[in-house]
């Protein structure tokens, strides 16, 4: 793991401060929690006491505790998820925030936000069908403005990408074989100073099936990637040594699979990842946790800084 860079002496006890009073919030939020646990053991003793005195009892008793535990375990997990959720929350915006306004100040983050599923859905990479998003970033460099979040979902679907010359646009259907439990991954949206009419770049893994037309040029340079475009010129311009050079980069950042789309002046890139970037374990938050998801953070705008330097030398 890489160290947090070096960091103002009162920034650093400043975090520290934070740390220790969300670290106190934590453990008075579990002690309430274990006396949730208490109740519910014993609403259940109750139950199981009640069942097997039946005959001596009457039965309509029973249901007194069974639905005050039907009506308790409900409440108490949202409560919990919602406490979680504040607890997230006011980590990333009393601690992360404090260090990237200080580390990385052009980075604009915002917690609770995330990239539009209208972006999403017109980039084509994926269905938004159960997406949420969260963790948003937003940014600006010579040659690009960019914003990124992390996206999440328990069942979806990839998208086969398909171009109809009648309108001139390109749609997405949905493509059973690609069908996947779970994902976790980064999803970004750049504007660029250059345009492109379409080029579609995937890993072998999570390529879906499309009526362009497929390069074989690069195979030899790329085995990995299958790369798509209806326009011979904007493969010219995109895929010089700088770019292959960067693809293989990101290739072994992220070591799952990824998709990168150029439709006009835009770039959409899916990452898949299958794990919480900025999210810290609830069980343990200390310095080391904020190294943990700054460095996160420094690893998904590498992607974009990647990006900006093959726009500038196109």
């Amino acid at each position: 793991m890489n160290n947090l860079p070096q960091i103002p002496p009162n920034l650093k006890e400043e975090l520290e401060k934070k740390l220790f009073f969300i670290n106190e919030k934590r453990k008075k939020e579990n002690e309430g929690s274990f006396v949730n646990w208490i109740i519910i053991i014993v609403l259940i003793a109750l139950i199981l006491f009640f069942v097997f005195s039946a005959d001596i009892i009457h039965p309509f008793i029973l249901l007194i505790p069974a639905i005050i535990l039907l009506v308790t375990i409900p409440l108490l997990y949202y409560n919990k998820t919602t406490k979680q959720k504040e607890f997230n929350i006011d980590f990333k915006t009393d601690v992360i925030q404090s260090v990237l306004t200080y580390l990385i100040p052009d980075l604009n983050y915002k917690p609770n936000d995330q990239v539009a599923l209208s972006v999403i859905r017109k980039s084509g990479l994926i269905n938004t069908l159960g997406i949420v998003g969260e963790d948003r970033f937003v940014g600006e460099t010579n040659n690009l403005k960019y914003h990124f979040c992390e996206i999440k979902t328990k069942a979806l679907t990839d998208n086969k990408t398909t171009f109809n010359k009648f309108t001139g646009y390109y749609s997405s259907t949905i493509s059973k074989r690609d069908f996947i439990l779970k994902f976790n991954g980064l999803f970004y949206e750049c504007k660029t100073t250059q345009h492109f009419n379409h080029v579609e770049i995937h890993t072998a893994n999570c390529t879906s099936k499309t009526n362009t037309p497929q390069s074989d040029v690069y195979k030899t340079v790329l085995p990995y990637l299958y790369i798509f475009s209806n326009d011979q010129r904007d493969l010219e311009r995109l895929f010089k040594p700088k770019f292959i050079s960067q693809l293989k980069d990101l290739q072994s950042i992220y070591k799952l699979d990824f998709k990168l789309s150029f439709i006009n002046d835009r770039i959409y890139i899916l990452i898949r990842t299958d794990y919480n970037h900025f999210d810290p374990n609830q069980n343990k938050i200390n310095y080391k946790t904020v190294t943990r998801i700054y460095n996160e953070i420094t690893k998904a705008k590498m992607v974009v800084d990647m990006l900006d330097e093959t726009i500038q030398h196109i």
